[in-house]
């Protein structure tokens, strides 16, 4: 597959959901993410920040755009709405979906600004957050 032909496929799923990853938030792991981040806050002894949310699904985000090395994806932006506290022990499943895709052409052909929105639920159904991040792709 060309260049071309990657970027021409993208722009036809604007709308579509994307896989949706669910992940287990294991007190090792906020732990890890809150060393990473410098954040040392005693809240999340308990809870997982609300940043955490921005994790789910990201790499898979990555790769599914990069249409394996034809492509570069950079990220370009990124909003979180918290809803509802995260505990440890919960499960969040991101369902991510392409909302927009915008097309400008440059020094290196099309690149594609594409926002995709996540919404995440936990175990018990309840949106605990909204993730909005854009990525850029050429």
């Amino acid at each position: 597959m060309k260049k071309e032909q990657a970027i021409a496929e993208i722009k036809e799923r604007e709308g579509q959901p994307l896989t949706p990853v669910t992940l287990r938030v294991e007190k090792g792991l906020v732990e890890r993410f809150c060393r990473v981040v410098g954040d040392k806050n005693p809240r999340w002894h308990k809870l997982a920040p609300p940043s955490l949310m921005l994790t789910i699904g990201f790499n898979e985000m990555v790769e599914d755009l990069a249409y394996g090395d034809i492509l570069t994806v950079l990220h370009g932006s990124t909003e979180l709405e918290p809803y509802l506290d995260v505990a440890i022990g919960d499960s969040v499943t991101a369902n991510a979906r392409i909302a927009k895709i915008r097309e400008r052409q440059g020094q290196m052909g099309a690149t594609l600004f594409i926002t995709v929105e996540s919404d995440c639920i936990n175990q018990n159904n309840e949106k605990v957050a909204l993730c909005r991040q854009v990525a850029i792709v050429y």
